[in-house]
């Protein structure tokens, strides 16, 4: 049994404390009188303090956060198309295309969430609200089922009520979680004689706190598995490594999730050569509910019932959609995904454009409203429309942020500016129709209420 956890300060914090107190020890003391000085010496290149290291994690997580937004945007470009071109063939190549996409834009989302837990640590924004975690669990399973089905493997969910509420951040237990699992996934032996095999998934709720349990019949235990995570917490791009083996990367960061939730990890092998069971444990307020089919606050995948909607069928009504992006691509993607699910857009080239449109026309239904953009981005434009600068339909319109920054408590920033929901770069056609689903449902109950 191996129980692995985050150390709350680097070797390098903790040895330039270190000097300090000797430093203001030795000015206590006072000097110290020179008994049979040696010859001088020529002088050595001084070690940078810790405050350097701090530069470095902050270079490092722009550096991969800068890498992740222009790397993701022609990734939204490269899925979208994928999708389309599904709709018309049945070529497994394509399929290939999509499970590669999906690959990548976890590996960009991995690298760039340990960075800012890096620059970060004990100071990570929150967005605290009521989570339903039978719901939850039913959005991990249908987000990592693809990638369990390439380690020939099928997710099972062994939930413990549908009533539990968690309080915390939808994107901080998303990655908590789903990081655990895709380090399973990375150690699976895919050539084992059990394979197709079953992951299984428990979740309790006790006087301790929340229990996950992650079982995975096909895994193999990395030698050395706690001393790695701590040593991949702790690296920075300055530093001089070998190539880092990606499901260290992932339980780094569910690791110090973990951690910040006075929780850890904790891994043991099964009976034979493979299996590995892996039990995450943490903290959160939680209450008791009525069983609900609502989806979890903070997700937009989820449909009603767990089953997924069918991206191929057009939606039930028509919107007038305005699509706010500067790249062309995603614009005529976009565009693309929205007739193909049988809603009207009209797009928009930046912020500016888009609050000069809706002045002109204001009979729009939503605004899929990207983030980083020239001359307005998508956070001032939305306090724009939020403040009645376009006047009451820019106060009450939902607002869907669709944008390639997706690390961690970027979502809370964006619903503390006024958005309603959120869509990350590559956005699949699945996710855009529920999300429209999702928000044409909840503007028919405020309807009724009123």
């Amino acid at each position: 049994m191996a129980f692995f956890a985050k150390k709350n300060k680097t070797a390098a914090q903790l040895k330039a404390e270190i000097e300090q107190l000797q430093r203001e020890l030795e000015a206590l003391e006072g000097p110290k009188p020179v008994e049979n000085a040696p010859e001088p010496q020529a002088a050595t290149q001084p070690k940078p303090p810790a405050k350097d290291a701090a530069i470095n994690k902050s270079a490092s997580n722009t550096l991969f956060a800068t890498l992740s937004h222009e790397l993701r945007t022609p990734l939204n470009g490269v899925l979208g198309m994928a999708q389309l071109l599904k709709e018309n063939s049945t070529d497994s190549k394509i399929d290939t295309l999509e499970s590669c996409a999906q690959h990548m834009q976890s590996v960009l989302h991995t690298l760039v969430n340990l960075s800012k837990i890096q620059a970060e640590w004990g100071e990570l924004p929150e967005h605290r609200e009521w989570i339903n975690m039978h719901d939850f669990m039913e959005q991990v399973k249908q987000n990592l089922t693809l990638r369990a089905s390439n380690r020939r493997l099928k997710i099972e969910i062994e939930h413990h009520n549908n009533t539990t509420r968690l309080r915390g951040d939808y994107d901080h237990l998303t990655n908590m979680i789903e990081t655990a699992i895709l380090g399973s996934l990375e150690c699976t032996d895919i050539n084992a004689e059990d394979a197709p095999a079953v992951l299984t998934i428990k979740w309790r709720n006790n006087q301790s706190g929340i229990k996950v349990t992650i079982i995975n019949p096909l895994e193999i235990m990395p030698a050395a598995r706690g001393t790695r995570i701590s040593e991949v917490a702790d690296l920075t791009t300055s530093n001089n490594h070998s190539r880092i083996r990606m499901e260290f990367l992932y339980w780094a960061v569910s690791i110090s999730l973990l951690e910040n939730h006075q929780g850890g990890m904790i891994a043991t092998r099964l009976d034979g050569n493979t299996g590995v069971k892996t039990t995450l444990a943490f903290q959160l307020e939680t209450m008791e509910a009525s069983p609900s089919n609502q989806r979890p606050i903070g997700g937009l995948t989820l449909s009603v019932g767990g089953k997924a909607p069918n991206p191929l069928i057009e939606l039930p009504f028509c919107m007038k959609v305005l699509v706010v992006e500067d790249d062309p691509i995603n614009r005529e993607l976009m565009s693309l995904l929205l007739e193909r699910i049988g809603q009207q857009s009209v797009v928009a080239i930046n912020g500016q454009a888009a609050l000069d449109i809706m002045l002109k026309d204001p009979e729009f239904d939503l605004v899929l409203m990207d983030i980083d953009m020239p001359v307005l981005d998508g956070l001032a434009t939305t306090r724009a429309l939020r403040i009645g600068e376009v006047g009451e339909v820019g106060m009450n319109i939902p607002i869907v942020a669709v944008t390639a920054f997706n690390t961690l408590s970027d979502q809370s920033k964006f619903k503390k500016t006024g958005m309603d929901h959120f869509l990350c770069k590559p956005v699949s056609l699945k996710d855009l129709r529920s999300a429209l689903l999702d928000i044409s449902r909840k503007q028919k109950e405020l309807t009724v209420a009123l």
